[in-house]
């Protein structure tokens, strides 16, 4: 597992170049503790069975920083992960034309128990695919745009839902995505 702690860039040379691949079945493959960090045209992959983490984790462990911000995580191939993108305690992330293909949990999990009124996140023009258990997007922040995006044969496309009875999902505009093959959404 990597951990970035400060502000940079995580760059491949296209999703079919560069291959990240992780011996670990619950580790995640990149937590991102820091703002200001590019993330960009490489895969993510695996050689055994994920039952937990991700891969890749938005997560601050800093007191004085309450959450992430301006993160972009774009043209990345999620291969056979348990979950895509967590993204906890962040605000404006921008997660854009990258391909989720056979995940177990969530392909992009948004929420906040610390902040859970930041978000204005950005999700848009992704394709997710090949999932029969997972949730597509789960949303449990405020402010947060989900659209263009491909959604096939996933449990759940897109769910956005208040946590711990804090109204967090004001705001949540959800357009032009197109889903297919789920069970609910």
């Amino acid at each position: 597992p990597m951990v970035v702690t400060s502000i940079g860039a995580i760059k491949g040379y296209g999703p079919h170049s560069t291959i990240i691949s992780t011996t670990s079945g619950t580790a995640n493959i990149f937590t991102i503790q820091s703002s200001l960090v590019d993330v960009t045209d490489f895969s993510l992959g695996t050689t055994v069975t994920r039952t937990a983490g991700a891969g890749i984790s938005l997560n601050t462990v800093s007191p004085s920083d309450p959450y992430l911000t301006y993160i972009h995580i774009d043209n990345v191939l999620m291969n056979d992960q348990y979950d895509g993108i967590d993204v906890a305690n962040a605000a404006f992330v921008n997660i854009t034309n990258s391909v989720f293909n056979t995940l177990v949990h969530y392909g992009i999990h948004v929420h906040g128990s610390d902040t859970p009124d930041a978000g204005d996140n950005n999700i848009e023009g992704n394709l997710f695919g090949g999932a029969i258990t997972a949730t597509a997007i789960y949303v449990e922040t405020s402010g947060n745009r989900i659209t263009n995006n491909k959604i096939l044969t996933f449990d759940t496309g897109i769910l956005g839902e208040s946590v711990g009875g804090v109204t967090c999902c004001s705001d949540l505009i959800v357009a032009n995505n197109s889903i297919e093959g789920y069970a609910s959404y």
